[in-house]
């Protein structure tokens, strides 16, 4: 589903009934994968990712191949933004991203690792909510357009914090 000119929507709400896989090639575009429940692995070049409902995958690589068990009850979401995009119009902050994962946001063939979230609570209810919809046309594209919208926001604005967080973290405040 798209959500505007820039950005997708993938709604993953579904058991698989067989094992299979998917080879997906997004060049220059930054992935969000939110999963509520389930598992399924990742691949990309040599490197496989176990994805869990334990963090939310921030990806930018040109190609990768997800495995998916039979019987593996899948709930999550896919949101696919344009890179610059994120940093034209979300004015998400690289300079908050520690060094070694700029990549994903900086370059068009990204990085082979994710940069993994936590997953915040406004992001799951976000992600539960659009895989809840139960709104007909042309109220469900409108809903699934401002729930989306609403959870790129919530991550640009983590990942903008990042930096803030850390440095908190290592130094003390003058007595």
């Amino acid at each position: 589903r798209r959500i505007d000119g820039h950005s997708f929507l993938h709604v993953m709400n579904f058991e698989a009934g067989e094992s299979y896989s998917l080879t997906m090639a997004r060049p220059d575009l930054v992935c969000f994968q939110i999963l509520i429940n389930g598992s399924y692995s990742r691949s990309v070049a040599d490197r496989v990712d176990m994805m869990t409902p334990s963090a939310i995958l921030v990806t930018n690589c040109p190609q990768s191949t997800s495995d998916v068990q039979a019987g593996m009850k899948l709930r999550g979401v896919l949101i696919v933004v344009e890179r610059q995009h994120l940093l034209d119009h979300f004015k998400l902050n690289v300079d908050r991203i520690p060094a070694a994962y700029r990549p994903i946001f900086l370059k068009e063939t990204g990085l082979s690792a994710g940069l993994n979230l936590p997953p915040s609570v406004a992001i799951i209810a976000a992600a539960d909510q659009l895989l809840s919809c139960k709104f007909g046309e042309p109220l469900r594209s409108i809903y699934m357009q401002l729930k989306a919208t609403e959870i790129i926001c919530e991550i640009v604005a983590q990942v903008n914090a990042l930096h803030t967080r850390r440095t908190n973290g290592f130094h003390k405040k003058p007595l």
